[in-house]
């Protein structure tokens, strides 16, 4: 296994593939969990693997942030750069303009720069009252669905996974009962 130089350090960079177990292998045959005690030493064996992974996991998030916020200033600065080239090249009449955009070709890209439009801000629930108002309900949109909860309450569920009503027995179309397996879970 890789050693740490301090305690609590993380190694650079580790080849999980060519590392195994020092405390056994994995096989059905090599060790049986048979006792309390072994039952106990597996969930503490769990926990301490699980323990492992979130402080991996921790590690390499927190080198993440470092690289995301490093790189993060570079495609900020660049962005910058290029912007400031496009609008020189724009004073040249060497852009393409359009009513929606300023755009420069380059062979590795291009520089585009979107003129800013109108952003709607809307208040749903006043925007609704005053709709409704003014007598325009045909621009009022009306989502229906069902009300699942209540409806499930008036069922059974059938052993062919059929979900029919209590009081008629009438198939319940749209809903299909699809068993879950089994879940296997040490708390």
């Amino acid at each position: 296994m890789s050693e740490l130089k301090k305690p609590g350090e993380m190694p650079e960079v580790l080849d999980w593939e060519d590392e195994e177990d020092d405390m056994f292998t994995f096989s059905d045959d090599a060790w049986t969990c048979d006792s309390d005690e072994k039952a106990e030493w597996c969930m503490a064996r769990i926990r301490a693997a699980e323990q492992t992974v979130k402080n991996w996991e921790a590690h390499y998030a927190k080198q993440m942030d470092g690289i995301r916020k490093r790189e993060q200033r570079t495609i900020d600065w660049m962005s910058v750069q290029l912007r400031k080239y496009l609008l020189k090249q724009k004073e040249a009449n060497l852009v393409k303009s359009t009513k929606t955009a300023d755009s420069y070709a380059l062979p590795g890209g291009t520089l585009k720069l979107k003129h800013g439009g109108w952003d709607y801000q809307r208040d749903a629930d006043q925007l609704l009252a005053w709709i409704q108002s003014e007598g325009m309900e045909d621009l009022v949109k009306v989502k229906l669905e069902p009300k699942w909860a209540d409806l499930k309450k008036q069922t059974l569920t059938m052993a062919n996974g059929d979900v029919v009503m209590k009081d008629s027995g009438e198939v319940v179309k749209g809903v299909r009962a699809v068993m879950k397996p089994d879940e296997f879970v040490i708390e």
